[in-house]
């Protein structure tokens, strides 16, 4: 599964394979009181549990790049609720896990 572009000398990262029929989801639900933000974003960050599956750099080191996911996140009222696919990828040799959800807030374009 790891890779070596050879022309640049840069080692690709791992892709992992989408999951076409995804049965676990998690809602949350954002609540923001009292202040002015007006967007919310949320990402999840998947990495490998198998580090056999790195590409391998120099001198043996290896490459171990997540993967950042951008979740979907719909405003309900006043709350947000984010929706986080936990199975998004086929389990593999590589035993991609999500490390768990990441969110932003916004106000008029700006990260809170």
């Amino acid at each position: 599964m790891s890779s070596t572009d050879t022309k640049s000398g840069w080692f690709q990262s791992l892709t992992p394979t989408p999951n076409p029929r995804p049965q676990h989801i998690l809602k949350l639900k954002i609540t923001v009181e009292k202040s002015e933000v007006n967007r919310v974003e949320a990402r999840s960050m998947w990495s490998i549990g198998n580090v056999g599956c790195a590409p391998t750099v120099w001198l043996g080191y290896q490459r171990i790049v997540p993967v950042n996911v951008s979740e979907q996140v719909e405003k309900v009222g006043d709350d947000y609720v984010a929706t986080i696919i936990m199975d998004r990828f086929l389990p593999d040799s590589c035993h991609w896990s999500n490390g768990g959800p990441a969110i932003y807030f916004f106000h008029d374009g700006y990260r809170l």
